[in-house]
């Protein structure tokens, strides 16, 4: 069922790095997404936030000596405002990202037309930014891949543009999956199934390749998981990481087997490629 309304967060930025901490943040508190432009910065979370840790989003804020104030916002509104400040964006020379509203690009580039709606991912965030960035570089032909938490599903479109040959798209939020079936159909892809709900859902397939840009907290609960689906020699992309949180996550990326390929950086924010070494199996076999 959607939600009647949702609730804009938003304070004016004060010193550099703020946006990163206040973004990170709020996305462990289950937020659906931030934005900021110059020095106003804007969180939305759903109405159910207001019950649950409005405690602890003003404590994010006060912790950071920023004052904030909070607004009710219905879909179509959400939908204008996000309208109003998305530019097309070139992504390190690999794609074009733009909306259907904007004209088509005069470069030879590749384009991803995104139109983001009430869902997240148009390559402006650093983390989608390095994401796709990183996707140029890996081998996707033929490969089966999982987009988790894909938001427009823009990661799964690149996917498909640079040959995966089967990709599941997943996320909780009913109106992402919304917005990515809308989108997968304006870039002609055929490769891509969308799936509603928890990472459970896709119990027992394994994947080549895993794109996981969603936030620290969820990549910790899910690691196990994650290690399970993925195939011998395998790799996942992370982001949605802060660099503070390198030293925990790389413990956690080795505890599973895995080992750290890339690391890249944009921003306080990080984008790590690590792949399977089937160190933890054969630890079990032995076991």
């Amino acid at each position: 069922m959607y939600a009647d309304y949702y609730l804009e967060f938003s304070c004016a930025l004060s010193s550099e790095g703020q946006e990163e901490i206040l973004s990170a943040r709020l996305m462990d508190l289950d937020f659906l997404g931030c934005a900021s432009e110059r020095e106003s910065f804007r969180a939305f979370a759903q109405k159910e936030c207001w019950d649950q840790s409005l405690e602890a989003v003003s404590e994010i804020f006060r912790s950071l000596g920023l004052d904030w104030s909070c607004a009710c916002v219905l879909p179509e509104n959400w939908n204008a405002k996000w309208e109003e400040g998305f530019d097309p964006i070139v992504v390190d020379g690999h794609c074009v990202i733009r909306a259907s509203f904007h004209p088509s690009s005069e470069t030879d580039l590749p384009e991803i037309v995104i139109d983001p709606k009430m869902s997240f991912g148009t390559g402006h965030h650093e983390t989608t930014y390095m994401m796709i960035s990183q996707m140029s570089r890996l081998d996707f032909e033929q490969k089966s891949v999982l987009d988790y938490g894909s938001g427009t599903a823009v990661l799964a479109i690149r996917a498909e543009q640079l040959g995966a040959m089967e990709i599941d798209a997943i996320d909780y939020d009913p109106h992402c999956t919304e917005s990515a079936k809308e989108n997968i159909d304006v870039n002609a892809c055929s490769n891509i199934h969308v799936h509603e709900g928890e990472l459970a859902l896709l119990e027992g397939k394994s994947y080549d390749i895993i794109l996981a840009n969603i936030n620290r907290h969820v990549i910790l609960d899910n690691l196990e998981r994650l290690n399970g689906m993925l195939r011998s020699g395998g790799q996942i992309l992370f982001s949605g990481l802060l660099q503070s949180d390198y030293g925990l996550m790389a413990e956690n990326f080795r505890a599973q087997g895995w080992k750290i390929d890339v690391v890249d950086h944009r921003g306080e924010w990080i984008c790590v490629l690590v792949r399977s070494t089937n160190e933890r199996t054969k630890e079990r076999l032995i076991d």
